[in-house]
């Protein structure tokens, strides 16, 4: 498990809202549920909401039927809109692995949220999507492995530029948690 605090970030970090980001696979659905009821805060994900609004099964399915440009648009603009209301005090959410490809939605989350990227290697991730029962469309038209390693080669630059925090992800699901847990008790 691997914890990074690069200290100008950590120093401007706010608690409100804990933002998780990540690549595909990498367990922000399932540490938000986790730190949410441990936490008794409220989750949501982007992902579900995005797909909820617009009369999809999944945001798998509605980015299928969009197509990824305006399957981005969309989620930039949900974004702006939930961070424009007032939140409950803290809340957590889990976010598209391609949120970060927005600039605004990156500095926006950046400035509003404590982010805490989930990063894992692609082997990792591709394990996890073979297992998953859920259908994750194809955003490149790759294997997933291969997928997978070339979103991270265009990713990794945005999660870093936006997270507070990085972490393991590829560890066990509960060591992830605790580590977050432990994160978030000593920023209050």
């Amino acid at each position: 498990m691997t914890l990074s605090f690069p200290p100008t970030r950590v120093a401007m970090a706010r608690w409100p809202l804990v933002a998780l980001v990540g690549l595909r696979a990498s367990g922000k659905t399932t540490l938000a549920r986790a730190l949410g009821e441990r936490l008794a805060s409220p989750m949501l994900d982007l992902d579900e909401e995005l797909a909820a609004r617009h009369g999809a099964d999944s945001a798998g399915e509605l980015l299928q039927r969009l197509g990824v440009a305006r399957f981005r648009v969309l989620e930039e603009s949900l974004v702006l809109e939930l961070l424009s209301r007032p939140r409950r005090w803290p809340s957590l959410w889990s976010c598209g692995g391609g949120v970060v490809e927005s600039p605004l939605a990156r500095a926006l989350l950046a400035r509003s949220a404590l982010v805490a990227w989930l990063d894992a290697p692609a082997s990792v991730l591709a394990a996890r999507i073979a297992r998953d029962p859920v259908s994750r469309p194809s955003l490149l038209g790759l294997p997933p492995q291969e997928e997978i390693a070339r979103l991270a080669v265009r990713r990794v630059g945005l999660y870093r530029a936006c997270a507070h925090l990085r972490l393991d992800a590829s560890a066990a699901r509960e060591t992830v948690l605790e580590q977050a847990l432990e994160v978030l008790r000593s920023r209050g």
